[in-house]
């Protein structure tokens, strides 16, 4: 088990994954479907590139991030669903202490009800998506299903994003070899996944021990140690201090989303309304010039048109990316509590032993010039339980270390992927008011 936690060392490389292009394939002999989406890391490690790992030759979809990493570093590899629950649960044998997000939940239908029967893309996920490469704008949801449907692997898709973006930069995770070899390789990957036949047994053994000790602590849920580590109670309340906050943001930015929405569908509206001037307006103008109106009239459809498209296009960041990977962050945040639980529950346990081992040393003292021969048992008993205090000490001393590693690295991580993703909501904001901006103003 790699669970050695070193002093945490913010990493001095830069790593940014991009995860995009879903696409459906179908195995042969099966005529099973499955969606697999294109990994593209940027990064200026060097152990995430080698001679035979092939490098990207379209990056033109990557051009807002040139600014970042050099185009020669970014790596592309596809992986389908089931390879990230692989790569998931050998995450949580080797290293079953660490806080690794939790993994988007699968669901085949709605992945099914995406595409036509044919095999191709339904029109609206192309436009949602724009999987076509064209820059299309959203079309109107015209199914409650299939918004749904969309909304699905969007949202699928961010969470994927968040998730390798969260390993590739955790202090103790980005060096890990298995996270590397599914980056950077798919042909690698195949063979480690065919070599070590990952089963559902062997996924349990990594999680067991440390979810059976939860569940423990929850049967003494109302217990708590007598001493708190004064470090733990910082990082308690700086968690919920800026889990709050958070919060605020998320809920601030769902109405956001409603208004965007609302508007979006006043802009359809107002684009469909039609001039219309009854034969007694117009005997009642004298200069009356139903040519200029017209023309007027058109320009003005077109201007609320482009409005709309590029609402929408600002509509769908909030709602899929913004939204979704907020969302994702609070949770990653949240899953720190567990570890800090779980410290609880060790600390109980070494408390509880501590006053076995005081009472069996009161009990030695009454019996040891009385009855020796029962003397002797109870201090056969103190020795034994003396190795269990000192596992249980270092288990907390661990567990311990962990949480004050595990808090530097979510601080970390959090900085990084929140002013990534302010910074591209700006931009989007930018582009969208510059955009009005170019749409209405004077001919």
């Amino acid at each position: 088990m790699s669970d050695q936690v070193d002093d945490f060392q913010p990493s001095h490389y830069k790593y940014n994954v991009i995860v995009s292009d879903p696409q459906k394939k179908r195995v042969e002999e099966t005529h099973d479907s499955f969606i697999s989406y294109s990994i593209a890391i940027r990064t200026d490690n060097p152990d995430y590139h080698s001679k035979d790992k092939g490098k990207n030759q379209d990056v033109s979809e990557y051009n807002s991030y040139d600014d970042l990493y050099n185009i020669d570093n970014t790596v592309v590899t596809r992986k389908r669903y089931s390879d990230f629950l692989i790569l998931n649960q050998f995450l949580k044998i080797d290293y079953p202490l660490i806080n690794v997000p939790k993994l988007p939940p699968k669901n085949n239908y709605s992945i099914k009800q995406i595409y036509h029967g044919n095999g191709h893309v339904s029109q609206n996920a192309q436009n949602v998506l724009n999987i076509s490469g064209t820059d299309q704008t959203p079309a109107a949801f015209g199914h409650n299903n299939i918004e749904l449907d969309d909304g699905f692997l969007l949202r699928r898709l961010y969470s994927l994003e968040f998730y390798l973006n969260t390993l590739v930069n955790h202090s103790s995770l980005q060096n890990y070899s298995l996270l590397i070899t599914f980056m950077t390789s798919d042909a690698e990957w195949e063979v480690l996944k065919n070599t070590i036949q990952f089963t559902k047994d062997h996924a349990s053994l990594g999680q067991s021990s440390v979810e059976d000790e939860i569940s423990e602590y929850l049967m003494n849920v109302f217990k708590k140690p007598a001493k708190e580590f004064k470090e733990i109670k910082e990082i308690k309340m700086k968690l919920e201090k800026l889990i709050y906050n958070l919060n605020k943001i998320l809920k601030g930015s769902l109405k956001l989303n409603k208004i965007q929405e609302l508007i979006v569908k006043d802009f359809s509206h107002l684009q469909k309304l039609k001039y219309d001037v009854i034969a007694q307006d117009k005997s009642n103008i004298r200069s009356f010039d139903s040519s200029a109106t017209e023309k007027h009239y058109s320009a003005f459809q077109d201007n609320m048109n482009s409005s709309k498209l590029l609402l929408s296009e600002l509509h769908k960041f909030n709602k899929y990316e913004n939204l979704n990977k907020l969302q994702e962050m609070i949770n990653y945040l949240k899953q720190l509590f567990d570890l800090i639980r779980l410290l609880d529950y060790k600390q109980l346990d070494l408390e509880s032993l501590q006053d076995t081992s005081n009472k069996l040393q009161m009990d030695k003292k009454k019996y040891e010039n009385v009855n020796i021969e029962k003397a002797k048992k109870i201090d056969l008993k103190i020795q034994n339980l003396e190795g269990e205090l000192q596992e249980c000490n270092k288990q907390v001393v661990s567990i311990f270390q962990v949480i004050l590693q595990e808090s530097e690295n979510i601080e970390y991580i959090k900085d990084l992927q929140l002013k990534k993703l302010f910074k591209e909501l700006a931009i989007k904001k930018v582009e969208f008011y510059r955009g009005m901006c170019k749409v209405w103003a004077p001919k």
